[in-house]
């Protein structure tokens, strides 16, 4: 399995590749990857990574919250429905302490406004990181903070009563995953590649724009695909010191 941002994980033929005088020339002469996207030697390799990570799969990182009675090990990963990922939450804060029947009808009501209005943009995906170093991005902050993911936090993040019970609920963790290459959605030719790539050059180039990378799958993953569940504070603090100490240079 390929993980985009890890090199111990990149293999020997690529890496061989890579530290060619003439790509570490190239690397060290530009700062972005569009400025040598288009060099025959660098074309070379993103054909190697795309077809490397076809047959190997890539590793993928969901940003959530878990419940310790519901671990994602056991029921995977599903694409997003919203009439059933909102039933789900309905059927579990009825129960919570201190929702009454007045407080359990408000928050259904507030769900059920925002089903009839949202844009259904996040409907059947699932998305994930695809480079390590976007699970520390502030853009993930709220999947941790919050439970039940943006097709239930954004209606409640502001509200005074139901968001600390959001924040209250399951613990928030790292899912790591492993993800056909096949099933990923990205946004740019070459995505897998051009962001391994920007990951060496900038390893011998501190200059060099590093390309990070995020995509959508629109299938289930199984608890067999499911690597690894890592608290939120362990794996940040692992992550870290690892591109602290720079453990995992080419």
């Amino acid at each position: 399995m390929l993980i985009l941002d890890n090199p111990v994980t990149w293999p020997k033929h690529i890496v061989e590749k890579l530290n060619s005088e003439s790509v570490i020339q190239l690397c060290n002469s530009h700062e972005f990857i569009d400025d040598i996207a288009d060099d025959p030697i660098i074309l070379n390799i993103f054909e190697d990574v795309e077809t490397y990570a076809g047959i190997h799969g890539l590793a993928g990182y969901h940003c959530t919250k878990q419940l310790l009675s519901s671990p994602f090990s056991s029921t995977g990963l599903r694409v997003l429905n919203f009439q059933n990922h909102h039933a789900w939450f309905r059927n579990l804060i009825r129960h919570y302490p201190d929702i009454d029947d007045e407080f359990y009808q408000y928050i259904d009501n507030k769900l059920t406004h925002w089903q009839n209005n949202h844009t259904g943009k996040r409907e059947n995906m699932i998305w994930f990181c695809l480079t390590r170093a976007l699970v520390l991005d502030s853009g993930t902050k709220s999947f941790f903070k919050y439970f039940g993911g943006e097709a239930i936090y954004f209606t409640f993040k502001n509200d005074e009563r139901v968001a600390p019970i959001l924040e209250s609920i399951g613990e928030p963790v790292v899912i790591e995953t492993k993800i056909d290459a096949t099933d990923l959605t990205v946004f740019h030719e070459w995505a897998f590649g051009r962001t391994l790539v920007s990951h060496f050059a900038h390893s011998i180039n501190s200059k060099f724009f590093i390309e990070n990378l995020e995509g959508y799958i629109s299938v289930n993953i199984e608890p067999n695909s499911i690597i690894a569940t890592h608290p939120y504070n362990q794996f940040i603090t692992s992550l870290t010191l690892e591109f602290k100490t720079g453990q995992n240079d080419v």
